[in-house]
């Protein structure tokens, strides 16, 4: 009995999850002939296969996700997707979740058919009304046991820090940008004041237009802390009225009861844990002098003396730096070349630029040429 012949055989076909992973597997182009010959004679062997086979097959064309799938399901990750289906429809569509274990996308293709699955599951083939197929994907990401960056579809960026997850559609509408997250995640939202940015909570809701905060559960509750712009915080329960505005250097509560307190942020190392367990961050660390870049310009003034002034841009996204030693090389008209250093003692910060200025000592030559390098530098380990 071929693959499928099973399933001729069983009343729950139309729900049993292996059935929706062989046919996602079909569709995506992942079977052999033999077994793709097995999906076939399913398909033909019944005008209700037909029309499974129809409608997942536009699910599949209609979902705009062309993904590999993986043979490194779980059942706990199937039973997330399968909890999902049982909640019944709401509203007009279906969710489709992508579900990540140890930074690896779990079977999206199938999970995309087994949507399919639930809505002949709701509308039992006698059902005489025809009722339209939305599959409307959703995001799920998990950090696992190392920090995460994400950039979100309007290429907000977020740190997810160890254990946590966020959940956001695979695009945003024109009118709201919404996410959920569990655990503790470091938003910087690309400013849009058509299109809100919200961040979802099981106590409390975030909502922005651009900003760069910080959102943590724990025992108390959740804590928000805003590093740049304003934010208006609400306990779940409540309504737009009870919201608090929250602004840079501070911090707000909002309890299990519904109660949100703020207050002055008295931690200025709230987010220091986007560098723990966090690859991208030990990578800018070890490679630190690719991450500054050097833009200057030379000239001779009055005295015949070179002056250089400069501009230092840390393009890292968390390191800090200190102590850049500018190695100044200049030719002189024999072609002998002098060296000199320069130190930059001031702290560089991600995103911050640092003018300089050195004079040489070369005022009894006619130099010819100058190179400025970063030759080494410091990172300030938190």
């Amino acid at each position: 009995m071929g693959y499928f012949g099973f399933f001729r055989e069983n009343e729950n076909m139309r729900s049993d999850k292996q059935h929706w992973k062989r046919l996602a597997a079909y569709l995506s182009g992942h079977l052999n002939d033999a077994e793709k010959s097995d999906v076939e004679e399913w398909k033909n062997s019944s005008t209700e296969n037909k029309r499974v086979f129809n409608e997942s097959r536009k699910v599949w064309e209609n979902s705009s996700m062309r993904l590999r799938l993986s043979d490194d399901d779980t059942e706990q990750e199937w039973d997330k997707l399968k909890l999902q289906l049982e909640k019944g429809p709401s509203g007009g569509g279906k969710v489709v979740q992508f579900f990540a274990a140890h930074s690896r996308w779990i079977s999206v293709a199938a999970s995309i058919l087994l949507v399919a699955g639930a809505f002949y599951i709701f509308w039992p083939s006698d059902n005489t009304v025809t009722a339209p197929i939305v599959a409307e994907a959703v995001v799920t990401f998990s950090a696992g046991n190392e920090v995460a960056t994400i950039y979100l579809p309007d290429s907000s960026k977020v740190w997810l820090n160890v254990g946590s997850t966020i959940t956001y559609p695979e695009s945003f509408g024109d009118k709201l940008r919404s996410t959920q997250i569990s655990g503790e995640a470091y938003f910087m939202v690309r400013p849009d004041t058509s299109a809100p940015f919200t961040v979802s909570t099981e106590l409390a809701s975030v909502r922005v237009l651009g900003t760069s905060f910080n959102v943590k559960e724990d025992s108390a509750g959740v804590v928000l802390t805003v590093a740049e712009g304003t934010v208006s915080f609400s306990a779940m329960e409540a309504d737009s009225s009870q919201a608090v505005v929250v602004m840079a250097n501070e911090k707000a509560v909002a309890t299990g009861k519904g109660v949100v307190s703020k207050s002055a942020n008295d931690n200025p190392r709230f987010a220091a844990w986007r560098t723990v367990n966090n690859p991208a961050y030990e990578y800018e660390k070890n490679n630190a002098r690719s991450f500054l870049i050097n833009n200057y310009t030379w000239e001779k003034n009055k005295l015949n003396m070179s002056v250089i002034d400069g501009v230092i841009e840390n393009r890292a996204e968390l390191a800090t730096f200190t102590n850049i030693v500018l190695k100044m090389s200049y030719t002189k008209p024999n072609g002998k070349i002098s060296v000199t250093r320069f130190k930059v003692m001031d702290t560089l910060e991600p995103g911050q630029m640092l003018p300089y200025q050195k004079r040489l000592f070369d005022i009894f030559t006619d130099t010819k040429k100058v190179k400025v390098e970063i030759e080494t530098v410091d990172v300030i380990v938190e």
